[in-house]
Order: C-alpha cells, then sequence, then structure tokens
C-alpha cells in the first residue's frame, strides 16, 4: 500500500492532469473485473459440481451387462448426456467470460495508447 502511495504521489506531482484520467478509469476496470469474478466464479462452481457426477456415472457401470440386460441403455445414455451437457455449459461460461473480459481490457488499453 505504501508503495502504491508513493507512485500516486509522483504521478501527481509529475502531471496531476494525466493522473487524474489515469485514475477516472480505476472504476470502471473494478467493475468489470468483479463482474468477471462472479461469472467465472458460478461456472467453476458449476464445473466441479458436474465433473464429479460424470466421473461417478461412467464409474458406475455404464457399459454393465445390467444395462443391456434390463433394456436401460438409452436411458442411462441421456442421462450421461445430460451430466455432461452441463458440464460442457459451464466451461463454455468460464471460457466465454474470459475471452469477453480480456479482449474488453486490450481494447481498452489500445484506446489508452
Amino acid at each position: 500500500m505504501f508503495r502504491a502511495r508513493g507512485i500516486i504521489a509522483i504521478m501527481m506531482k509529475m502531471n496531476w492532469k494525466l493522473a487524474l484520467i489515469t485514475f477516472a478509469v480505476l472504476p470502471v476496470i473494478a467493475y468489470a473485473t468483479k463482474i468477471f469474478r462472479d461469472k467465472v466464479r458460478d461456472s467453476y462452481r458449476r464445473i466441479r459440481t458436474a465433473s464429479p457426477h460424470q466421473f461417478l456415472f461412467a464409474g458406475s457401470g455404464l457399459g454393465d451387462a445390467g444395462l443391456q440386460l434390463f433394456n436401460r441403455e438409452k436411458r442411462a445414455f441421456n442421462k450421461f448426456s445430460d451430466i455432461n451437457a452441463s458440464h460442457m455449459e459451464a466451461y463454455k461460461d468460464a471460457i466465454m467470460a474470459y475471452a469477453v473480459y480480456y479482449q474488453w481490457l486490450n481494447f481498452y488499453r489500445r484506446l489508452r495508447c
């Protein structure tokens, strides 16, 4: 924190107008970061929830003779497909959050230069 105060003081002393313009964008970046963090946290929670369900379902005898014997293959396939789809959606949401956030920051960085 002490270094940040020193940097702020030096920036204000060198060119206070430019320093204020630079500091004016910090709330926008903080808000975008909060939105990004919330989206990614939610998607990673969903990934951590869906991933064990995939492994448990696959390990519980997906190709068992019992499934074939009682003609439950279609139902097991549909259940696994639902679990897999929720896992995939959570990953896609995380990837989208990263793509949007970093592209926005990169655009903003280029806009300032």
